[in-house]
């Protein structure tokens, strides 16, 4: 397997492990989307955490690889049954607002991401 094509599955692997058993656990709350998503994250993160804890405490050194690729295929079915939820969020306007932010902050210098949070508060007071 090339280098390229085990990247791209890294990747892919990384993100469907860091939302999904999150995002199926909280698919039922009365959250707005982006707060599923970002809940979301944030739980499957301590998700990962307590199952890689887990592997290293009780499961034989031999074994761990194994013992990884069954966390990673139940992260990917816990993704998939959540799937209707994950459309839901993409299609919600304020998501994809607050992802396209995101994405233009990255591209901004320290001192203009500090311009932009003064900015923040009289900002707000135009919302009702």
């Amino acid at each position: 397997m090339t280098l390229a094509l085990q990247l791209a599955l890294l990747l892919g692997l990384l993100a469907v492990c860091s939302t999904g058993p999150g995002v199926f656990l909280l698919r039922r709350f009365r959250w707005s989307p982006i707060e599923k998503l970002v809940g979301g994250v944030a739980l499957s993160l301590i998700v990962l955490y307590l199952a890689a804890w887990t592997i290293y405490l009780l499961v034989p050194q031999g074994a761990a690889v194994a013992a990884s690729a069954i966390v990673s295929l139940a992260c990917a079915a816990l993704a998939f049954l959540a799937g209707r939820d994950f459309a839901a969020m993409l299609r919600s306007v304020r998501s994809r607002r607050t992802i396209w932010l995101a994405e233009r902050l990255k591209g901004l210098s320290d001192a203009e991401v500090r311009r932009v949070e003064a900015a923040i508060e009289p900002l707000e007071k135009l919302l009702p």
